[in-house]
């Protein structure tokens, strides 16, 4: 009977081995070589196993909806770029000693794997590798390893604690952006190079550390510097409440306020260079003042303040482009210093020295404006998203109207265009509005030409000024 019982345990054995060999799918994965190295799926566990490297996938792979689990067995050096890209269900990776690279987008989209160990063999971590891997809540950087690429820890949200290893020379581009829960950040004495924005939208971002010995850069107070404290690297996007910014600072860098709960910021008289993003996303701003020793301003400095109402600009800027104070719904007022040889300002408005060209309305005044009778030229991007604003009143003056100049004004109900001579425009001077909704008043002996100029004819009424 135990005999029985034994013989029949065996074939029970037998069987699930059969059928679980049976149901295996193996797939050539090595490079050059592809079959030095094999990936077996059995059920929802995947094994790679061989010697060498693995072959770069294309983002769509047969496995990517089924494995939770992987394990990459020693001799295997290095994972292919997207090699797991979009495993959503996959919760654990063991990764052994010997790999030298993680690929790009290797885990990007793991939505569901929350820890990794990294080997001390990798020397690289390529772009994207661990992109939105949102359940990651910590991750150790070995020493070992060299450069963590651009977008490598994007949006991994729940990101809380980052070890960074003694021989990390590159941070990339935006490596550890918005990893909302990352509180704190030290960087090696061996780190050479921040990308830009590689900390930005860090939300509860309270201190850079950087550690002594460090050649490139600086902390003071848990603010990032470049070593010489004359370049204002990165404020810690959790921080709220007032800084004011040390003399020593010479350039405010590219985002370096950029999406911080910062509300009020003091710019010495050192500052001769604001760079391009340096206070975007700066929501709790509601005003801002430009000393005169500022000189350059970057693309988009001051976009998307949502609470920002005033901003004086100073006597030193001789280039303000569109984008300088772009997407402000509530910017009321725009001052500028009356030494300020290039641009003046009038009732909160901005133009060039002599008035004779609106280069600048604030976004957020609301109903009706009528331009001054001594412009001349309407700049690019004047009215652009001014979403307040209803009526606008052309003077007989205005030659020039630049392209976007009333881009995104949904609002606009009745235009009134007193030139005699309709004016030359491109289509984009009115991009994204409905043209067809707006009345157009215009001289009444000149009725007929607007109705036969590019753009004016567009309008959906065109009526007699009375």
């Amino acid at each position: 009977m135990k005999k029985i019982k034994y013989v029949a345990l065996l074939a029970i054995v037998f069987t699930i081995l059969f059928v679980t060999k049976a149901n295996a799918q193996t797939w050539n994965i090595g490079f050059p070589d592809t079959t030095k190295v094999k990936a077996i799926l059995t059920g929802n566990k995947l094994v790679i196993e061989g010697k060498g490297a693995m072959k770069n996938y294309p983002r769509h792979k047969i496995w990517k909806d089924s494995v939770t689990s992987v394990y990459i067995k020693k001799g295997v050096t290095n994972i292919g770029h997207h090699a797991f890209y979009d495993c959503r269900e996959l919760k654990t990776i063991t990764i052994p000693d010997g790999v030298t690279s993680i690929g790009e987008s290797a885990f990007k989209n793991c939505e569901n794997l929350a820890a990794v160990i990294i080997p001390n063999s990798v020397t690289v971590i390529k772009r994207n590798a661990f992109e939105r891997c949102t359940s990651l809540k910590a991750v150790s950087i070995p020493d070992n390893i060299l450069e963590i690429e651009e977008y490598a820890f994007y949006e991994c949200f729940s990101l809380e604690n980052v070890l960074l290893g003694n021989g990390l020379n590159q941070i990339g581009d935006c490596a550890f952006r918005a990893c909302h829960n990352l509180s704190s950040i030290t960087i090696p004495k061996s780190t050479s190079t921040i990308g830009e924005i590689a900390f930005r939208e860090c939300y509860n971002m309270q201190n850079f550390e950087v550690e002594k010995g460090n050649i490139k850069y600086s902390s003071v107070d848990g603010v990032l510097f470049n070593k010489k404290q004359d370049t204002l690297v990165a404020y810690p996007n959790g921080k709220e409440g007032k800084y004011k910014i040390p003399e020593s600072a010479v350039v405010i860098g590219n985002s370096a306020f950029a999406s911080s709960k910062i509300n009020a910021v003091r710019i010495p008289k050192t500052i001769k260079t604001i760079e391009g993003d340096a206070f975007r996303y700066c929501h709790n701003l509601s005003k801002l003042k430009v000393p005169n020793s500022v000189e350059e301003i970057g693309i988009l400095p001051f976009a998307n303040c949502d609470s920002l109402e005033r901003i004086k600009l100073g006597s030193g800027i001789t280039e303000i482009g569109m984008y300088i104070l772009s997407q402000n719904e509530n910017l009321l007022k725009i001052k500028i210093a009356h030494k300020n040889l290039k641009f003046s300002s009038k009732k909160g408005i901005l133009y060039n020295k002599s008035r004779d060209t609106l280069v600048m309305y604030p976004r957020g005044k609301k109903g009706s404006f009528m331009i001054p009778e001594n412009v001349i030229c309407i700049k690019k991007g004047a009215f652009e998203d001014c979403q307040g604003l209803t009526e606008i009143v052309i003077p007989e003056n205005v030659t020039t109207i630049e392209a976007i100049a009333f881009q995104y004004d949904r609002n606009l109900k009745t235009v009134t265009n007193r030139s005699t001579t309709p004016q030359k425009i491109s289509s984009e001077v009115f991009s994204y509005v409905n043209l067809k909704n707006i009345s157009l008043f215009v001289p009444s002996d000149v009725v007929d030409k607007y109705r036969n100029t590019d753009v004016w004819k567009e309008f959906g009424q065109i009526k007699a000024i009375e």
